[in-house]
């Protein structure tokens, strides 16, 4: 009788202890499941604040044109606004930043490097006062005016790709080509500035450019800028808006962060800005007043009997722009940059010449600086027409 007594303790022993080892391993594995999942997504919030800080691009100074419209040619009716420096992500936020900073994800479509949606307002805000505490450094929403200006690289156009008429598809996620979700920040090829995305894949939280007075307190409304996965038309791609009701949120919607400098920035900036003369200035606002407008159209581009790289004859339309009426002189040249290369001096009138292609694109930099608005040359299109 005590000996079958003991034997049934006995088995009841063995038998929570597997319950238990059973518990412990299941634990365990539970553990070892989670470790899997977050090493691929590597949850410190520090390392991926410095991911974004270390993929900002910093944007110069210039003019940002708020209700450009591609049939419309008559630029200097359009609304503008001046913005000062500042850094703005190449990337819209991911899944995976978001959740390191916040330790959720609200996203529809999930994948760590998906740009992270279905976010109100008020949680864009919280995930930037983290990030600004981890980093030190004041990031924020863009402004409607900033956004822009990103978007089109600091061009006057409906939207700005290259220096053709290339297909949007490849640089842009929308209706055509998204399969119906969003993809992988940085898939598509980015704008002339580095920015990537910022035509489709998710429409962009910002801060209007109008400032609204609300029981006598100034604010800006929020806006949803750009196309995205879901947007069929061509036309909206830059200047798609959507105003931010509290209630809006959805896979549609997703956001970037940019950043003002810092004072150390600011300072160096600065120190730039008092090195710019006067006659710098004049040289510079005559070279914009000399600018004329060529209103878009289309022609027959091309040759049948020239070169290889002339055939065959080609349709090529072209958006609106404005081209120098004159060629940049020696004086203008040698104001800008200190000096003057050219062979035929004498006359400072004259055109300037030998000068190399990284000289030129240094001179339109330093034309951007003095007067804020972006210079290039013209495409052979361009030019032809």
């Amino acid at each position: 009788m005590r000996r079958n007594s003991v034997r049934s303790l006995f088995l009841k022993w063995a038998a929570v202890s597997m319950v238990v080892v059973l518990l412990i391993a299941i634990l365990v594995y539970s553990e070892y499941k989670l470790h899997i999942i977050e090493k691929d997504t590597d949850p410190s919030a520090e390392y991926f604040a410095k991911e974004i800080e270390s993929k900002m691009v910093r944007i110069k100074a210039g003019k940002a044109y708020l209700d450009n419209d591609p049939a419309e040619s008559k630029w200097d009716s359009h609304r503008t606004v001046h913005v000062d420096d500042f850094y703005i992500s190449k990337l819209e936020v991911t899944q995976r930043q978001y959740f390191a900073v916040m330790k959720k994800n609200p996203s529809l479509f999930r994948g760590p490097f998906l740009p992270v949606e279905n976010i109100s307002y008020e949680e864009a805000v919280i995930f930037i006062r983290r990030l600004s505490t981890i980093t030190g450094l004041d990031y924020r929403l863009p402004t409607e005016a900033e956004w822009k200006y990103s978007c089109l690289a600091g061009h006057r156009t409906r939207f700005k790709f290259d220096d053709e008429d290339p297909d949007p598809g490849i640089y842009a996620w929308y209706k055509d080509n998204s399969g119906e979700k969003t993809h992988r920040g940085g898939a598509k090829l980015p704008n002339l500035w580095g920015i990537y995305d910022m035509y489709g894949n998710v429409s962009e939280l910002c801060l209007s450019s109008d400032i609204a007075e609300q029981d006598g307190i100034k604010m800006r409304d929020k806006v949803f800028l750009g196309s995205n996965w879901d947007q069929d038309s061509l036309n909206s791609l830059s200047t798609m808006k959507i105003n931010c009701d509290p209630g809006i949120m959805g896979n549609k919607y997703g956001f970037r962060v940019v950043r003002d400098l810092t004072y150390e920035e600011s300072a160096e900036l600065n120190a730039r800005k008092a090195a710019i003369t006067r006659e710098m200035r004049q040289i510079a606002t005559g070279i914009e007043d000399h600018m004329i407008l060529i209103p878009a159209g289309k022609f027959m581009m091309g040759s049948s009997k020239g070169d290889e790289d002339e055939v065959p004859v080609h349709r090529v339309k072209l958006d609106a722009f404005l081209i120098g009426k004159f060629e940049v002189t020696q004086r203008e040249w040698e104001v800008v940059m200190g000096y003057n290369p050219s062979f035929h001096k004498g006359d400072k009138s004259l055109p300037v010449e030998t000068v190399s292609w990284l000289e030129i694109q240094d001179f339109m930099e330093k034309l951007h600086f003095i007067t804020g608005i972006k210079y290039r040359l013209p495409t052979e299109a361009e030019w032809e027409y």
